[in-house]
């Protein structure tokens, strides 16, 4: 390779994760997700007494013979007593409630990744997408500052790098390649099943009674030509969001139609919060002068 070619690939990839950038949305998502943690941890806290230790369904032996013993899971460091399982999902939730109200963000968001990860190891039956990316985005959390450190440079006289900081990009381009990889990934494993490429996904979609939430039209469910349109364009859309996202001109639109599918596919389909967990993560392609934009509509709105 050429040393020119090479030092611009150099520059480019160390201007991609090491250029400073505002990073303040940043402390928008931490806050999302320090809400959705909590309801996580309420869900699990309804069954708790099902779902884990002495008289569960899965208790503490049964775990320690599936799982290898060096793995860290909630036994490894408390008793399985209901008590002390308790004890473990209110700190959790403790966690989220200083991840949405920004104390100590970076000590809750690791107390937060190493209780996720040995929770879901208690019980592996309860592992899905969702919570792997409950618990990438805690571990992501943990390098992003604090809230007074996400400021503007002070003195800084010219308007074109009024918005420099003093933290570079790499935090935020965690969560941004985390997303993109999630849609990416997704649509590749779907171009694998038949189903998806005749357009037939959809038909079998909607009538899972164990996943369905609220009632889709019966104009859509039954219309073989709008499911087999709706079928291919999840497709297509989970193979180009990647792209579409880091293209400026096109960035908007493509929020807008994530936030639109997401939000229906919630609708339609009960996958617990997997679908509110994207919308956090999408927060890392809202600038933070659009976000307060959206705000201050909503507030327009409730006037």
């Amino acid at each position: 390779m050429p040393s020119e070619l090479r030092r611009i690939l150099v520059s480019a990839v160390d201007d991609f994760w090491m250029r400073p950038c505002d990073l303040r949305m940043l402390d928008v998502l931490r806050r999302c997700y320090g809400g959705l943690l909590i309801v996580w941890v309420g869900w699990l806290w309804i069954d708790r007494r099902l779902l884990f230790g002495e008289g569960s369904w899965v208790p503490a032996e049964v775990t320690r013979a599936v799982i290898d013993p060096d793995t860290w899971n909630l036994y490894s460091v408390v008793p399985d007593t209901p008590f002390f399982v308790s004890a473990a999902l209110l700190l959790l939730a403790l966690g989220g409630v200083a991840l949405a109200g920004g104390w100590w963000p970076r000590a809750a968001a690791a107390v937060s990744f190493l209780l996720l990860i040995a929770i879901q190891h208690a019980n592996n039956l309860l592992v899905d997408s969702e919570d792997a990316v409950f618990r990438l985005f805690a571990f992501y959390l943990i390098f992003v500052p604090p809230r007074d450190q996400l400021q503007w440079h002070p003195g800084v006289p010219h308007p074109e790098v009024r918005s420099a900081v003093r933290f570079p990009a790499w935090p935020l381009r965690l969560f941004q390649l985390q997303m993109c990889l999630i849609y990416l990934c997704s649509g590749i494993q779907k171009t694998d099943g038949i189903e998806w490429l005749d357009g037939t996904a959809l038909y079998y979609v909607f009538r899972l009674d164990d996943t369905a939430m609220f009632p889709m039209p019966a104009g859509i469910t039954e219309s073989m030509g709008c499911l087999r349109m709706m079928t291919w364009s999840v497709l297509v859309f989970e193979l180009l969001t990647p792209v579409l996202l880091w293209v400026k001109s096109t960035r908007r639109t493509c929020l807008v139609v994530a936030a639109a599918f997401h939000l229906l596919a919630n609708y339609s389909m009960n996958l617990h919060l997997f679908h509110w967990i994207m919308l956090t993560g999408l927060l890392s392609f809202v600038e933070y002068e659009e976000w307060q934009f959206l705000t201050r509509c909503v507030h327009l709105k409730r006037r």
